[in-house]
């Protein structure tokens, strides 16, 4: 099963008494390959109430329909409503065609540096704590601040469909935010956390567990009244895959390097990418 191809991915059944899974710092992966005959069971259920209806290609592979269904703890209606709720809003808000848009301006404004982890899982990694948000708020940019961020969200998927289209087992992204130089004034305005909880929902509702980590580094003590506000709309699955740190280097670089080759990291970042 080593080189299983998520091409044509047949997801594997784990019968629990009779598998164990070494642990690994891919677990994410074997999570995500893996299915217990209950899970087998909904995921056929659910591919006979979809019958390969759905828009586009990838979103007919079982890799793909078996995240909505444990969004939902295998509620098949409950998921189909969720992925349903989905198509229309990648409908309303054009995403399929959000990677073509121009976003110049951000990109110089906002830097957001990509690589690859160990397992070849996408990386993106952002100076957050530079953002000025409260700026973008006021001068009318909200809407296309949480635009960018999405933009940013597609891409990562994309590059894992690709990986996935070459046969490599990779599921999900990792995703980085430095917050030094992280303050109330620039990023805790009201208007900046209402931005925050519409990038939180809309990341839980419509990218079920494609996020292998969210790492925050240099979080400064009083980050913990922006997570407080954030956390009653995080659900539990999004709410175990953040990992904060605080200013201390040396715990989140050995942390960071641990997962991700340092040419992958840049300097900022304890690696040693330019």
């Amino acid at each position: 099963m080593s080189s299983m191809s998520l091409l044509n991915l047949t997801l594997l059944v784990v019968l629990i008494v009779g598998v164990t899974v070494v642990p690994s710092l891919s677990v994410s992966v074997e999570q995500d390959l893996a299915l217990t005959l209950e899970e087998k069971t909904a995921l056929d259920e659910f591919k006979k109430l979809i019958n390969g209806s759905l828009p586009l290609d990838y979103m007919n592979q079982d890799i793909y329909l078996i995240r909505w269904l444990r969004a939902k703890s295998l509620d098949i209606p409950g998921a189909n409503s969720l992925l349903r709720g989905h198509l229309k809003w990648r409908a309303d808000n054009h995403m399929d065609t959000i990677l073509l848009e121009d976003f110049a301006a951000f990109n110089e404004s906002y830097p957001i540096y990509e690589g690859e982890d160990y397992e070849g899982r996408p990386v993106l990694a952002g100076d957050a704590g530079e953002w000025d948000v409260r700026r973008g708020i006021v001068t009318g940019q909200q809407g296309k601040g949480e635009r960018f961020v999405y933009r940013e969200i597609e891409r990562a998927c994309q590059k894992v469909r690709e990986k996935q289209g070459r046969g490599e087992n990779v599921t999900r992204f990792q995703a980085i935010f430095d917050l030094k130089g992280f303050n109330l004034a620039q990023h805790g305005c009201i208007q900046c956390v209402s931005m925050y909880v519409n990038i939180l929902l809309s990341f839980q509702d419509h990218y079920p567990f494609m996020a292998d980590n969210v790492i925050i580094v240099n979080a400064p003590p009083f980050f913990r009244v922006v997570l407080d506000i954030l956390r009653p709309f995080a659900q539990p699955p999004l709410r175990g895959l953040v990992k904060r740190f605080g200013t201390n280097k040396e715990e989140w670089r050995k942390y960071l390097l641990n997962i991700i080759p340092p040419n992958q990291l840049p300097v900022s970042l304890g690696g040693t990418r330019e």
